[in-house]
């Protein structure tokens, strides 16, 4: 098996460590994201650097390259994004996991700055 592919998902192998290479984080209520090719409406899972998980109402095919626009406040990213998994989701629609290609789309922000405002945000001091 290939470090980084999908087997096992977000589950610890016998190690009990993740074979994740990125940190992921749960996608705050006030993520938005869009994608023009999807049916439907998306709800994010969670979020890397290195990509993210949504709910669909339908399947996309594997492997294929899409644009997806995320808004988090005043940060705007628009990205390509490759479909690395998609499957039936229990409680109904689809899951999807995405990553993210090389570089963002021109004039928009990075997925660092998003991530890094989405960290941000998450953070509080008593």
């Amino acid at each position: 098996m290939k470090p980084g592919s999908d087997a096992g998902g977000s589950q610890p192998g016998k190690s009990g460590l993740s074979r994740r290479r990125d940190l992921r984080v749960d996608a705050p209520v006030s993520l938005r994201v869009s994608m023009p090719t999807a049916q439907g409406r998306l709800s994010v899972r969670d979020i890397s650097m290195g990509g993210l998980s949504l709910t669909a109402h339908a399947p996309i095919a594997l492997r294929t390259i899409h644009t997806v626009k995320m808004t988090f406040g005043s940060i705007a990213v628009e990205h390509n994004v490759r479909v690395l998994h998609c499957r039936r989701n229990p409680q109904g629609g689809w899951l999807l996991g995405l990553a993210f290609t090389d570089k963002p789309m021109p004039g928009s922000a990075t997925v660092a700055q998003l991530f890094n405002a989405i960290l941000s945000s998450a953070i509080t001091f008593s």
